[in-house]
């Protein structure tokens, strides 16, 4: 198989010299720290060389997470990834090499592409099988947080699930990384502690690469060379023509009527406008749309919703935008896209010229990528308009920094709002502050002005500032030009950096006890840095027509729908929390009243009732589900409130995924032709005396998939696609266990430890307690079952899992291990198979209904013991990766698949 030449044939081009260097490496298992290179030259193609290079056989991480910090080029990323999967799996020796990866059979594509962006909109795939090669594409917020074992939106379970896959057998590729200062410190944080225990306990390894146009280039990176320059489109691009035009406002109400007047003086071209805020944005967009119409003006924001963002993608407009789109021929009439900065990174378009609102430098360096990118416009254009508020800031605040630093004195820290101390676990408004009070703050004494240091907002009017001095000096704004330019010249007139806080071992200590009811530890510190920068959390909302019904069957019933039918990328819209949290203020407001489903931070799902005057429910990194008829999406695909407010678009059901109700044993005429071999969880919506004939059930039906058992909270885990007991239900697991572990090549000692959990963990389902829960009444006793009608109150707290442990310890004495903790890390897996365990079981309601309670106490006090043991000895991202593989063995034989060499394979 030649590598280079299935490049050169997906991509329909030759490689450059720095993608061949760059497979060489990849080939031999190195992967290098940065890839520092101009926009337009690529770099995205990382993620393509580096699956032709696992697919050959190279010593690398499974598992590719991309990160890109602006939400709303994730999908088109994922999208873009998945082209070139389609391709190249379309060539059967690629795809037969890719496929030999996997633990477990593959009926379609052999690389998994998994989408965290927020909202539950992930379909889970990549985690079904952890040594199938996948491609991760997320957001700094939502992957992050997930490598802390903190995910956003994550229940118990998926919190030490999403750190072990992501924090083991995954290299981690950090898109315009200038954009998030602090990730790669946290990255490298991280990468540096796994090292650290690769001698005592086997695992695969974790890596980082970062890549950005504006970059702080180190020793070991990968940068364009001489071979490189030499390339005809290399130097077209590198040299590519953008003529700079400057406008200073003396007002600052005048940027819209600015913009647009330069906007509406094209009469040909694809003209693309940059702004900073949404609001901005928007009036631009009307601005041009009532003038020019809908068909040729789009818009681009970080806050639309999923539908409205594909339908601009896959128009005819954005293909005015292609880098490849022919340009012979009578020049079309103009057409327009307004972006925020959602479209300045990651997103391959190709604008003839360019209007824009003053940005820091390397934000304007990025805008500039967007403008004759491919070098064939011979004449672009860039008119960048700069108000007064853009160029403001507190000159006496800088110089009085500069004379305390050079009388050696320090100013207090508390002025940028960094916090004194150790108060990470506040909530991030607690932590960022905006500085607006140019005073200065009183002394000691009372009489004393101390100065204070200059604020965020301050160091952004003076980058800004020196942006607009610099680029008044520049000859044009190509590559070359801006690349030329001095270090510390760019450094400052780019955005200020934040304070990177290190990660501490007992923080992460904290972070890891992922079961215990701890408060929230805020991650923007880690995530983000620290900065008086105010912070601005995000909230996904989408509607849908059932969310009336599963308010009134209850938090619980709400929590399971939105396991089985997660929302999907089209239905979500994501905007700051603060912004989401006042137009549900002002929805409750015209609607008179209004019913929500809100799922936090930490999972836990909450209903709401709002009124006229009500607060709203926090929503900082939350899931808001509101009513379909409540309106509140605008035609552009935001949050909005109107005067008219249309019933909005239920978009959850696909040929996969359905909901409806049922009346009796009788199926619906809409209901789908897969139904009797679907999973599905019925609620019931009849009185408890009902006829049968009378009976009527909400019904939720998954068509196929074993990742909503790895979703599941409580015990909605006991659905599967076919009827199991418990004994062939461990039976199996235990198989797919190992397997998946001797795939991974993983020690004979840890394949037998693995395999072991997965023969023991569901052994505490057969207490009669659960039995009963579950309805199960006969004499088998049953692990798995194809309808969800499961009785949690019956349980009275009860956990199996920890009823399993009790099993194993009195009853299956596990076999001989050749290391004392391997037989510990089996007992760990049994007993944390469900998210507890991490570090213990406290409840005694929890306990074994069968057993003294002395004996109990015991059992969880060991518990304890064994988790903090192990967490020293593994790590905490191994501890959770090897976790990861027996929920994972378990989810796929509940998604109805069995091994061929068990006799048979069935495929859901």
């Amino acid at each position: 198989m030649d590598a280079l030449a299935t490049f050169e044939t997906l991509l329909g081009h030759p490689a450059y010299h720095w993608q061949r260097r760059l497979y060489a490496a990849l080939h031999a298992g190195d992967v290098p720290s940065g890839l520092p290179l101009p926009t337009g030259l690529g770099k995205t193609s990382a993620v393509l060389l580096y699956l032709l290079a696992l697919a050959a056989g190279a010593p690398l991480p499974v598992r590719l997470a991309y990160l890109v910090d602006r939400r709303a080029i994730v999908d088109q990323t994922a999208a873009t990834v998945r082209r070139w999967l389609d391709a190249l799996c379309a060539l059967p020796e690629w795809r037969a090499a890719l496929a030999a990866r996997a633990a477990f059979p593959i009926d379609g594509v052999p690389v998994a592409v998994g989408v965290l962006r927020g909202g539950l909109a992930d379909s889970g795939e990549w985690r079904s099988d952890p040594a199938r090669p996948a491609v991760i594409v997320g957001t700094v917020d939502m992957i992050g947080s997930r490598l802390l074992f903190s995910g956003y939106g994550d229940g118990r379970s998926h919190r030490a699930l999403h750190a072990g896959l992501l924090g083991c057998d995954t290299t981690v590729i950090v898109d315009e990384s200038h954009l998030c200062p602090a990730m790669e410190p946290l990255l490298r944080t991280i990468e540096r502690l796994q090292r650290e225990h690769l001698a005592t306990v086997w695992r695969p390894r974790f890596r980082v690469m970062t890549m950005s146009a504006t970059p702080e280039r180190t020793s070991d990176a990968l940068t364009l060379d001489d071979a490189d320059r030499a390339l005809p489109a290399v130097h077209r691009r590198l040299h590519a023509a953008k003529a700079l035009h400057l406008q200073r406002l003396d007002k600052d109400d005048k940027l819209v009527p600015a913009l647009l007047g330069h906007l509406e003086a094209f009469a040909c071209g694809a003209i693309v406008c940059f702004v900073h805020t949404v609001k901005d944005a928007t009036a631009v967009y009307n601005g041009l749309h009532k003038r020019f119409g809908a068909d040729r003006v789009g818009l681009l924001t970080g806050t639309l919703r999923g539908k409205e963002r594909e339908a601009l993608f896959n128009g005819a407009l954005w293909r005015r935008f292609d880098p490849d789109r022919s340009r012979d021929g009578v020049p079309a009439p103009a057409v327009f896209l307004v972006s925020t900065a959602a479209g300045e990174v990651g997103i391959d378009f190709d604008a003839d010229h360019a209007v824009m609102d003053l940005a820091p430098l390397d934000s304007v360096t990025q805008r500039l990528g967007r403008v004759n990118r491919a070098g064939l416009q011979p004449a672009a254009t860039v008119q960048i308009v700069a108000t007064r508020a853009s160029l403001t800031f507190n000159e006496q605040k800088f110089a009085a920094a500069e004379a305390v630093g050079a009388s050696g004195e320090t100013l207090d820290e508390d002025e940028d709002g960094s916090p004194e101390g150790d108060d990470f676990a506040l909530e991030p408004d607690t932590i960022a502050t905006a500085d607006t009070d140019d005073t200065a703050a009183p002394g000691d004494d009372g009489d004393k002005k101390k100065p204070k240091k200059p604020s965020w907002r301050d160091h952004l009017g003076r980058a800004q500032a020196r942006t607009l001095a610099l680029l008044e000096t520049l000859p044009d704004a190509s590559p070359a030009t801006l690349a030329a330019l001095n270090a510390d010249v760019r450094r400052d007139a780019s955005t200020p950096l934040p304070k990177c806080p290190p990660l501490g071992v007992e923080r992460l200590t904290l972070l890891a006890a992922t079961s215990a009811e701890l408060p929230r530890i805020n991650l923007e510190p880690f995530l983000r840095g620290l900065s008086d920068e105010p912070a601005r959390p995000e909230t996904q909302v989408l509607w849908r027509n059932d969310a009336d019904t599963l308010m009134q069957l209850g938090p619980e019933a709400a929590r399971d729908a939105l396991t089985l039918l997660p929302p999907l990328p089209r239905e979500l819209l994501q905007l700051p929390a603060d912004e989401a949290e006042k137009t549900l203020a002002e929805l409750a407001e015209k609607c008179g009243t209004l019913a929500c489903i809100v799922r936090d931070a930490r999972g836990s799902v909450s209903v709401h009732r709002l009124g006229p005057g009500s607060r709203p429910p926090p929503l900082a990194y939350a899931t808001l589900i509101l009513p379909a008829a409540a309106g509140g999406l605008d035609p552009a695909g935001l949050f909005r409130v109107a005067k008219k407010q249309p019933e909005v678009e239920d978009l959850a059901d696909n040929d996969e995924r359905r909901r409806f109700e049922q009346c009796g044993d009788q199926a619906p005429a809409e209901a789908p032709d897969w139904l009797a071999q679907a999973v599905q969880l019925r609620f019931a919506l009849h009185d408890p005396d009902a006829e049968p004939e009378d009976r009527r059930w909400l019904v939720y039906a998954r068509r196929r998939g074993a990742e909503f058992t790895l979703a599941a909270e409580g015990d909605l885990s006991q659905l599967a696609y076919q009827p199991q007991t418990v004994d062939e239900h461990d039976a199996a697991v235990g198989h797919a266990a190992g397997r998946l572990a001797r795939t991974l090549g993983l020690p004979a000692g840890l394949v037998a430890a693995i395999a072991a959990a997965g023969h023991a963990h569901d052994l505490g389902k057969k207490r009669a307690r659960w039995q009963r829960a579950a309805g199960h009444y006969g004499p088998a006793s049953y692990a798995k079952s194809r309808t969800g009608t499961f009785r949690p109150a019956l349980l009275g707290g009860y956990r199996h899992e920890f009823g399993s442990l009790v099993d194993v310890l009195l009853h299956q004495p596990l076999p001989g291990a050749p290391e004392p903790w391997l037989r510990d890390l089996t007992l760990h897996l049994i007993a944390a198979h469900h998210g507890h365990a991490r570090p213990g079981f406290p409840d005694p309601m929890q306990w074994d209904p069968e057993r003294p309670i002395g004996h109990n106490a015991e059992v969880a006090e060991a518990v304890e013991r064994r988790y903090a043991t192990l967490q020293q000895h593994c790590g905490p991202w191994a501890l959770a990766w090897f976790e990861a593989l027996v929920k994972a063995a378990d989810a796929w034989v509940s998604a109805g698949n069995t091994l061929p060499d068990e006799g048979s394979a069935c495929s859901a």
